[in-house]
């Protein structure tokens, strides 16, 4: 049997499992300045749990009124829902939580992270959300959004593991 530390045997452990964290966000892959830091992100967090990013269609460059981006945004983020997953929607109205509470979450052994489209998601995806988020008072836009979470996941999970990374 190998010898572990209490890290490496949490890592061990959530890959075995098969532990996924998914993030569900409205908007393409864009190449451009802050795709280098995000798959940055995204690497390091796969050393410690599995992960998926799923894009979702952007209705916003459309001519279609605001409800009705809303309604085809939404009802493409539901259709996306992991099954049996802890569904966290990222919303300017959420709670705002500390880096310590927020490892916490990343406890669950599915979560799903929802960034909606510029306009927001319905009051079905609401309802469908086991807990909502705010980054912070501030508006960011979606890239920037999508590393701060990112980098809080990464964040949280060396918390869990008694990493060094978070001082």
């Amino acid at each position: 049997m190998k010898n572990f530390s209490k890290g490496q045997k949490r890592r061990e452990y959530s890959k075995e499992c098969t532990m996924g964290i998914t993030v569900l966000t409205v908007g393409k892959n864009k190449k451009d300045c802050f795709s280098e830091i995000f798959y940055d992100y995204y690497e390091r967090i796969k050393k410690y749990r599995n992960i998926e990013i799923k894009y979702i269609k952007d209705y916003g460059e459309f001519k279609d009124d605001k409800e009705s981006i809303i309604e085809k945004e939404s009802k493409n983020i539901i259709e996306n829902f992991e099954k049996n997953s802890y569904k966290v929607l990222l919303a300017k109205d959420g709670k705002m939580v500390d880096s310590i509470s927020f490892s916490k979450l990343l406890e669950k052994e599915n979560i799903s992270f929802i960034i909606g489209g510029v306009f927001g998601v319905n009051g079905k995806v609401y309802e469908s959300a086991d807990f909502v988020l705010s980054l912070s008072k501030m508006t960011f836009p979606h890239r920037i959004a999508r590393i701060v979470l990112l980098e809080q996941i990464y964040r949280g999970l060396t918390i869990l593991n008694k990493e060094k990374y978070h001082k």
